[in-house]
């Protein structure tokens, strides 16, 4: 899976381009239900209910697929979520500057 890459979009506007190591904060403004989904032979969804002043946590991976990697996103706690956020710090570049919460 560390070779197949996707977009994944955070409602209806957003994307983001997720490969192997990618480490991405992504801020939501205005709260209520909020989708994220990929795409590469398949298509998945997570339907998150962002509230004001909580941070969520989503894994994007890549399982196997008849010709091509499907993307999976799993919504995960907020301590081992925060977790593997930090450990990527040492391997990905961050192309955005995170909260100070992330740190």
């Amino acid at each position: 899976g560390f070779a197949v890459n996707y977009k994944l979009h955070v409602g209806d506007s957003t994307e983001h381009y997720i490969h192997n190591g990618t480490k991405l904060a992504v801020k939501v403004y205005k709260p209520g239900p909020v989708t994220l989904r990929a795409k590469t032979e398949s298509r998945t969804e997570v339907t998150l209910d962002v509230q004001p002043g909580k941070v969520y946590f989503v894994k994007c991976s890549v399982k196997f697929g008849a010709i091509i990697g499907r993307p999976n996103l799993t919504v995960l706690d907020t301590a081992p979520g925060l977790d593997e956020y930090t450990a990527l710090k040492a391997t990905a570049e961050v192309k955005e500057q995170p909260d100070a919460v992330y740190q």
